[in-house]
């Protein structure tokens, strides 16, 4: 998600059951009745989401709708969103709770939130409406949602939150959801300012860390150069400071960051770049040996999709998607080399095209199964 662009599909967030599917620092306060206190900046201190942040100015429905809809197959996460577009879906499962999340535009001022859905099955979903964490403000948003859950219950939550005229609001945050209270705090990793924008941020949790990736420009509205950048968390319902912020080595012009584990304390990190021509690039991150050189794993012809695809109207993008599969990484992409959408899967040093039916392909997931199969 960015300031400069934002399409609202007007569309229920389906999930498939049974699969994993999916088409600030300082402590937050409030001012008396009709007012919000400027949050503190500086990226040190865990924020405590608002409890008052659902507010007297509510667009939508009360939160907490159940639903068991449409059915065959595809069930509605978005149960309460009264009509209003849900868009960039996410999704994550602990084995015994699913935890789905979508940029949510049923919200106190029709901007996207980061809506939160839950179920245990995968086809009753309870829509506890937008979470509603940070300051209100007639053009404020949030959005980018990323979801993990560890085996206890614990909830994590990445996203951006940001305001579409004001460029010293909000930044790339870490939310997380305490099991035991059902309340939520949040950590903001990076903050925006003039020169600076958070954007695309990725999660991934494994045993007791936490890593957030993201990508920060060197502008307020997300124009020239952007860093990707990887914070490191300790896992648990305290939303407390990384405890450290790695820089990507080789990246100046990036987006679209892919996070898997490597089977230990690691992890590998996919990412889009545009320095030199658009590619896809991989590197591995461990705690004893630091980064590896990157990786370029596109093959030559590589050509980025144009946004929107001649025809459509909603933008999309060639970002990669990744899972671990074995002790080996695997890949996929979307390129334009065809002149149309078409994925690839890199593997063991190998790329192949994956089987069309015709039209385009974009925006490919990937993941493997407790039997080590990949989908």
């Amino acid at each position: 998600m960015s300031r400069r662009k934002v399409w609202a599909l007007r569309a229920g967030a389906l999930l498939a059951a049974g699969a994993m599917v999916a088409g600030l620092a300082g402590v937050s306060t409030a001012g008396g009745s009709g007012g919000v206190k400027p949050l503190a900046r500086g990226g040190t201190v865990s924020g405590v989401a608002r409890p008052e942040a659902a507010g007297s100015v509510v667009w939508g429905s009360a939160p907490n709708t159940t639903c068991k809809t449409p059915g065959n197959g595809n069930y509605q996460a978005d149960c309460n969103s009264t009509g209003a577009p849900v868009n960039e879906t996410t999704i994550a499962t602990n084995g015994t709770k699913f935890v789905a999340g979508a940029n949510d535009y049923n919200s106190y001022n029709g901007n996207a939130d980061l809506g939160y859905y839950t179920s245990t099955d995968g086809k009753t979903w309870t829509d506890n409406g937008p979470l509603d964490l940070f300051a209100q403000g007639p053009r404020h948003a949030a959005g980018d949602p990323g979801l993990a859950i560890d085996a206890a219950g614990v909830v994590y939550y990445s996203g951006i939150y940001f305001d579409y005229d004001d460029c010293n609001i909000g930044g790339v945050e870490l939310a997380r959801r305490d099991p035991a209270t059902g309340s939520w705090t949040y950590y903001e990793i990076d903050t925006n300012d003039a020169n600076h924008f958070q954007d695309k941020p990725a999660i991934m949790q494994r045993g007791g860390k936490v890593f957030v990736a993201w990508v920060e420009y060197d502008s307020c509205f997300d124009a020239g150069t952007a860093t990707m950048k990887v914070a490191v968390f300790k896992a648990g319902a305290d939303s407390v400071p990384p405890t450290k912020i790695l820089t990507v080595p080789g990246s100046s012009n990036s987006q679209g960051a892919a996070l898997a584990t490597d089977g230990g304390k690691g992890f590998w990190l996919a990412w889009e770049e545009y320095t030199g021509g658009a590619k896809i690039m991989l590197a591995h991150w461990s705690k004893a040996t630091g980064w590896s050189t990157p990786q370029k794993i596109s093959p030559a012809g590589f050509r980025d999709l144009p946004s929107p695809l001649p025809g459509f109207r909603f933008r999309n993008d060639s970002f990669p998607a990744i899972t671990l599969s074995g002790d080996a990484p695997q890949v996929v992409w979307t390129s334009y080399d065809t002149g149309k959408g078409r994925c690839y899967l890199w593997a063991n040093d190998s790329v192949t095209l994956v089987k069309d039916s015709g039209g385009h392909q974009f925006f490919p997931s990937i993941a493997t199964d407790a039997q080590g199969e990949v989908a």
